[in-house]
Formats: structure tokens, C-alpha cells, sequence
């Protein structure tokens, strides 16, 4: 997706919280739709289940914040619910391995890489407004944790066959 596919921000910033807080309601009538619950709290994981057909969500972000990381969530459903074959042929090795395992540890990644993309290309859909720049960093740094994560286990074996 090409930065002019996504609708500029307005420009007055002093009416940004009311725009967001505005597009919050419209990505739960869209879940609503769905009929796909979403919950917010406050001081909890942005998490989605999708066996419960499930979102929850941090009501200590920042409205735009917590936009994006709606879309995100939003995005981990999409992928398993209106991809379904392609999602259960793609991810089935999540079932089948330990989460210690390489395979487990980069498909997780790269499933959030998608849940990502989805919510970028929802907002599209919807004519959501994204601040590239503040989105891509939000998913950078939500990525980053889970690189870290991933690659903990590796690093965790070299040390150990390091010290033997």
C-alpha cells in the first residue's frame, strides 16, 4: 500500500481526539456488524481471540493510538475469519509446534505482519484517516518486540552451546 492510498489527516490538530474518537465508533459498529465483541479496559494487553470472536483493548492510548491498534486486532479476525482455508493452510503449524519452536516463533511474527497490513488496508476500505508516519512506527515498535521474542530462544541456544 502506497502512502497517497491512505486519506490524509485533517489539518486542525486541535479536533484530532474527536476525529479519533469518532472512528473508534465506527470500527465498533463495524465489529458490531461482525458480531465480533470488543472490550476496553484500562491497564490490559491490545489482545484479540478469535475463538471468542473477541477484541480487547487499552483505554489508556491516545485515540489515534488506540485506532491503530484496533485496526490491528481488527485485522488478526479478518485474517481468520474471512481468509479461513488459506488462514488454517498458513498457520496450522502454529498448532503443531512447541511456542519454543523457530517455526512457532517466526510464523507468530509474521502473522502480526499481516494483522498489521489488514487493518491498514480496513482503514482504507472504510475511508479511515492514517498518519503514516505515527502508524508504521506504532507497528514498528509492536514488531520489534515480538523480533526480540522470537529471537530469544536462538539466542538463548548459542549462549548455552557457547558455555558447554
Amino acid at each position: 500500500m502506497k502512502d497517497q492510498d491512505i486519506l490524509p489527516l485533517p489539518s486542525n490538530n486541535s479536533n484530532n481526539d474527536a476525529i479519533w474518537n469518532k472512528v473508534i465508533v465506527q470500527l465498533q459498529d463495524y465489529t458490531k456488524l461482525r458480531k465480533w465483541k470488543t472490550y476496553f479496559y484500562f491497564d490490559t494487553e491490545d489482545i484479540s481471540y478469535p475463538e471468542k470472536k473477541t477484541i480487547i483493548l487499552n483505554k489508556r492510548h491516545r485515540p489515534e493510538i488506540l485506532c491503530y491498534y484496533f485496526l490491528h486486532e481488527i485485522g488478526h479476525l479478518i485474517m481468520v475469519f474471512d481468509d479461513k482455508e488459506d488462514y488454517k493452510a498458513k498457520y496450522k503449524p502454529l498448532e503443531e509446534h512447541s511456542t519454543n519452536s523457530q517455526i512457532y516463533r517466526v510464523l507468530t511474527v509474521e502473522l502480526e505482519i499481516c494483522a498489521w497490513n489488514e487493518g491498514l488496508k480496513l482503514a482504507k476500505s472504510l475511508n479511515i484517516p492514517v498518519n503514516q508516519t505515527k502508524f508504521n512506527e506504532l507497528k514498528a515498535s509492536s514488531l520489534a518486540t515480538y523480533m526480540v521474542w522470537a529471537m530469544s530462544r536462538k539466542m538463548q541456544l548459542k549462549k548455552q552451546i557457547k558455555d558447554s
